[in-house]
């Protein structure tokens, strides 16, 4: 896989990021649903796992399988097919169609969440390439800690998505126009919400910073600036609050999503099984940093509680 290896340096508290086909573009993508002709632009997710497990806000892909997705023209109709796809990017030549890059979209076959979190886990339906199934070049860590008041952090995601088919057809295939623009936002974590911030708008473990959050951007990662590591993921937004042009944004806390259960297919095992993510993260299948021993999960007969040590909410 292609992609550019240029260094990025984000300085700026909000950075577009100008360099087509860098490789994050095949780590980060941005998520839309085919629906009845329509390309409608979702949000952004990430990926985890190589073998192509991603993280998205729960609100970005909740309606789409709970066939609840309403048409956006005022209507209040709901769409009867709607098909959820991450796009893939990279600057790699495509040889079969001069002028184009290699990508495209990826079916997103299933997703897991609660109702009580906004995060999900979704499962990109693998492809094969020369034979063997495709496998994602890299993959990002989880950071499953508490970020503290005043921690920097760093999120990236996908914002002024748009894309329509254009009616050309090149070897049996509808062509695509999809443009966003992507951008890192940086900023400093202003509180924390455990076990919520109300019992509404955002009834999850959640923190509020002034990062700048974009429309498109939710289901984008937050990089905890000490540890590297995802800490959590963007979920709102109030914009500018006051004259000084300082936001109110707000990431989901990613800890009380590993007792979220995920039905996986061990290699060379045909049967399925049910893994909370904390253990896919202890199986490494999952990548987490060392924050990860600050958690815990007691699994009961028909309750599964996860807790952090640091915390007095679970």
């Amino acid at each position: 896989m292609k992609g550019s290896l240029e260094p990025i340096t984000v300085t700026e508290k909000f950075s577009p990021l100008k360099i087509f086909g860098h490789r994050i573009q095949q780590i980060i993508m941005p998520i839309f649903a085919i629906a009845e002709g329509d390309i409608i632009p979702l949000g952004t997710g990430f990926i985890i796992s190589q073998d192509g497990f991603m993280i998205t806000a729960k609100h970005v892909i909740d309606e789409v399988f709970e066939k609840r997705f309403k048409r956006r023209d005022g209507s209040g109709r709901l769409y009867k097919n709607v098909e959820p796809y991450a796009l893939y990017v990279t600057n790699a030549k495509n040889k079969d169609y001069p002028g184009n890059f290699i990508g495209g979209n990826w079916p997103i076959d299933r997703a897991w969440y609660k109702n009580e979190l906004d995060i999900a886990y979704c499962w990109l339906r693998p492809a094969i390439v020369d034979g063997q199934p495709f496998k994602f070049h890299s993959s990002l860590s989880l950071s499953p800690g508490i970020p503290k008041i005043g921690e920097h952090v760093l999120g990236f995601g996908y914002y002024k998505e748009q894309s329509f088919f254009t009616g050309e057809i090149i070897k049996g295939r509808k062509v695509v126009s999809y443009s966003q623009e992507t951008a890192f936002t940086q900023g400093f974590v202003k509180e924390s919400f455990i076990p919520q911030r109300d019992n509404f708008h955002m009834n999850f473990p959640c923190f509020q910073t002034d990062a700048r959050f974009e429309g498109g951007m939710s289901g984008g990662p937050i990089f905890n600036g000490s540890t590297g590591g995802v800490c959590g993921v963007i979920c709102d937004s109030f914009g500018e609050t006051d004259e000084h042009g300082e936001y109110t944004s707000y990431g989901s806390l990613i800890w009380p999503s590993l007792a979220i259960n995920i039905e996986t297919k061990m290699e060379n095992d045909p049967s399925i099984d049910k893994l909370t993510v904390y253990e896919m993260i202890q199986r490494k299948f999952i990548r987490a940093d060392d924050t990860f021993k600050n958690i815990e999960i007691v699994k009961n007969k028909n309750l599964i509680s996860i807790i952090h040590k640091n915390s007095q909410g679970s």
